[in-house]
């Protein structure tokens, strides 16, 4: 009875190494799809003392797929191995799967070991043990353990210790530094947790790291940098004298030599806005803006473009009418006439919603004559855009510019080649007769 009972205990393991083993990949990777169940059947204690150490890549294989998989999985053992008290067995077969080269499988069990932080308590044995592996992953010689400890940093600088913590800050401070371009290339994606995650004396001391990170010759770390700063701006912000050093950040971001670098400043610029001051956003965010409305990529400028309606919504009432002129009107005569259609369409939109910010008179003396070329525009998208949204133009000019500058237009586009067009003016007509009619 005794040996039976033992086999029966043994038998979930069992099953899993001869699944391991099996030549079918499908039927190798659905054991591992099975783990949580087979944790289940074993029990909290032996799942930590039989299951987990068996689930290291020596175990695996070098399969991508399983390793992926059983990298997944472990992100959801943390209650069958008993909790957060218990969790220092998963950092070992975790620690080998963020020294795998393969890229996906680092990432995977990176967000595993942050998903598995979230249950722990600082001062406990499971969160010590994290910090260690954090530490040797970082010291590591191989690029791929080093890459993954920028990750898994800003989770455990959480839960530390003043002495860790400090410890901890100048360990991503060299990572920031590394002289893998991949590895600087996760500590900048990473930088907006970790000044999330820092105390005030900590980010400080941080900061002439990220100055000289921003100044990197790799164009994708800029841009991880760039993002990251933009992401965690409202924070950084906060910490005095260093407010002045962020807006120079910001500035070098917009002007960057790297089109990408700029378009990620383009698309998140409305995010800065919102947490920028008014005075802020008047004396610097908007000269940025005015560049990347000019700038030589026409992907920039037509992101750029995208952003501007957000962005006079969220601007005071008070100063709507002058930050919109300011912005457009300087260049809304070559936005219309840009060789680039998808700029000439992002603009149709945004020139059209404007009319209520910039007034009927400015409106009808630089931008109407502008509304009515992109109504003649020879990309559909463009005229699209500017008929499904005339109605708001019609309101600030009033009914009779309406019908001696736009209306003739419209109707011609009425027989227009493209079915689109003549669709779209048909949609427009219940509201241009009752413009009219008033």
């Amino acid at each position: 009875m005794g040996d039976s009972s033992a086999d029966e205990e043994l038998y979930p393991l069992a099953v899993l190494i001869d699944e391991l083993k099996n030549d079918d990949p499908a039927q190798r990777l659905g054991s591992i799809r099975r783990l949580s169940t087979i944790a289940l059947a074993l029990g909290e204690e032996r799942c930590r003392s039989e299951l987990v150490p068996f689930l290291s890549v020596e175990s695996i294989g070098d399969d991508d797929e399983m390793l992926l998989a059983t990298a997944e999985e472990l992100g959801d053992f943390g209650p069958v191995v008993g909790g957060g008290a218990h969790l220092a067995c998963l950092w070992v077969p975790l620690e080998q799967l963020m020294q795998i080269e393969e890229t996906v499988v680092r990432d995977c069990a990176v967000r595993s070991v942050v998903k598995l932080a979230a249950l722990l308590k600082a001062g406990t044995h499971a969160t010590d043990a994290l910090i260690e592996c954090a530490e040797r992953l970082a010291d590591g010689n191989w690029f791929t353990g080093r890459a993954s400890a920028c990750g898994i940093v800003p989770a455990a600088y959480r839960l530390a210790s003043p002495t860790q913590r400090a410890a901890l800050a100048k360990c991503f401070a060299k990572l920031m530094r590394d002289d893998t371009p991949m590895v600087r290339r996760s500590a900048a994606t990473s930088l907006k947790d970790m000044v999330e995650a820092m105390e005030t004396l900590h980010v400080t001391e941080l900061f002439p790291d990220v100055v000289y990170f921003m100044r990197d010759d790799q164009d994708s770390v800029r841009l991880r940098v760039a993002q990251s700063i933009i992401g965690s701006a409202a924070q950084l912000m906060a910490y005095e004298p260093e407010a002045g050093a962020v807006m120079g950040l910001l500035r070098k971001a917009a002007q960057d030599k790297s089109w990408k670098v700029r378009n990620a400043f383009a698309l998140y610029m409305c995010r800065l806005q919102k947490v920028l001051s008014a005075e802020a956003v008047k004396t610097e965010l908007v000269p940025m803006v005015q560049a990347l409305l000019t700038d030589p990529e026409a992907e920039v400028k037509a992101n750029a473009i995208k952003q501007l309606s957000e962005f006079f919504e969220h601007l005071d009432a008070a100063v709507q009418q002058q930050m919109a002129t300011t912005i457009l009107l300087p260049v809304v005569k070559d936005l219309s006439a840009d060789t680039a259609q998808n700029v000439r369409a992002a603009f149709a939109t945004v020139l059209v919603k404007s009319a209520p910010y910039i007034g009927k008179d400015k409106y009808a003396e630089d931008s109407l004559p502008c509304v009515r070329m992109l109504l003649k525009d020879e990309f559909p998208d463009v005229q699209l855009n500017v008929i499904q949204n005339i109605h708001l133009v019609a309101e600030v000019v009033g009914t009779d510019l309406l019908c001696s500058s736009l209306l003739p237009v419209v109707l011609e586009l009425a027989e227009d080649r493209q079915w689109r067009i003549r669709l779209a003016v048909i949609n427009y007509m219940p509201v241009l007769a009752k413009q009219v009619g008033e």
